[in-house]
C-alpha cells in the first residue's frame, strides 16, 4: 500500500505529481494539475505509446480528443488511448483542477525534462521542441486556448 498526502509529491509546472513511473511499478503516473485563467495547455498531439485519462475536479476544461471538443465540467472523466489527436485548455476566467493518469507510467519523464529547459520568464528552451519525438509524441496542431487580456 502506498499512501501521498495532501501536499506531498513532486511539483512540475502545473502538475503535482503523486505516482511517478518508478512509484506506480512503471504501470502508471497520477497527476493533479492546475490550470490557471486563460491556458491555453499544450500543442494538440499524439501519444503513440500510452494511454491518458482525465478527470475534472473543479472548473471547465476544454478538450479535444479526436475530432470532438468538450467543455469537460467536474466529474467529467475521459480517457484518450495511444494513437488519438487531444489537448485541452482552460477558456475560463478560473482555476481548472483536473486529475491525469498515464499509462505506462514513464511519461512522467518529460515532465521534469520540460522543468529542467524552463528559462527564467517561464518560457522553454528550444532544446524542448525535440522532446515529443523522443517521448513517441507527435505535435499535430495549436493549442486549443488563448490567454485572457
Amino acid at each position: 500500500m502506498s499512501v501521498i498526502l495532501p501536499g506531498e509529491g513532486e511539483r512540475l509546472g502545473n502538475a503535482h505529481f503523486k505516482v511517478t513511473g518508478s512509484d506506480g511499478l512503471g504501470l502508471f503516473s497520477f497527476a493533479e494539475s492546475n490550470l490557471p485563467p486563460g491556458e491555453p495547455g499544450p500543442p494538440l498531439h499524439i501519444h503513440d505509446t500510452h494511454d491518458e485519462a482525465f478527470y475534472v475536479v473543479r472548473g471547465d476544461l476544454t478538450m479535444q480528443a479526436g475530432d470532438e471538443v468538450i467543455v469537460a465540467t467536474p466529474g467529467t472523466f475521459v480517457f484518450v488511448p495511444a494513437g488519438m489527436v487531444h489537448g485541452f485548455a482552460n477558456r475560463t476566467e478560473s482555476i481548472v483542477t483536473f486529475v491525469g493518469m498515464h499509462s505506462p507510467g514513464d511519461y512522467a519523464e518529460i515532465f521534469r525534462e520540460l522543468e529542467a529547459l524552463r528559462l527564467p520568464d517561464g518560457a522553454l528552451n528550444r532544446a524542448a521542441n525535440a522532446l515529443p519525438a523522443k517521448y513517441h509524441d507527435r505535435i499535430v496542431g495549436r493549442p486549443l486556448g488563448m490567454r485572457l487580456g
